[in-house]
């Protein structure tokens, strides 16, 4: 019955904010990459949505609008980065294999005086000592 009380009070006080903010959702943490937590998270957002607070109002009905572009916009950014670690990756492994020479009849690799100096100046062995 108190409970009652301050949740109305709040709600009254905070234009709709108590019971979010006051209610026992049963689970510790909302973790966006812990699927479990989802339909809590779900609950909270939709409790969130109908308090008549304008500043929860504004931040709702905007991140319901722009949702799916900033989604697709991260997926788009994840692929975009993927594809230049992959390019920059594939470049490295390229230069490393460049100077060796592959036999097309027996398919054994070979290196020749400009590989074995060009390895030299890369690792350079003298400055090890």
């Amino acid at each position: 019955m108190i409970d009652e009380a301050v949740k109305k009070q709040l709600d009254k006080n905070s234009g709709g904010l108590g019971t979010t903010l006051l209610t026992n959702y049963g689970i510790k943490h909302v973790y966006p990459w812990r699927p479990s937590s989802w339909p809590v998270a779900t609950k909270i957002y939709n409790d969130l949505e109908k308090s008549n607070l304008g500043v929860v109002q504004i931040l709702t009905s905007t991140v319901n609008k722009y949702f799916g572009y900033v989604a697709w916009g991260l997926v788009i950014a994840a692929w975009v980065l993927g594809f230049f670690i992959w390019v920059f990756a594939f470049a490295k492994v390229n230069a490393f294999l460049k100077p060796f020479l592959v036999c097309p009849r027996c398919g054994h690799t070979y290196t020749d005086k400009r590989t074995f100096i060009g390895l030299l100046k890369a690792f350079q062995p003298w400055k090890w000592f």
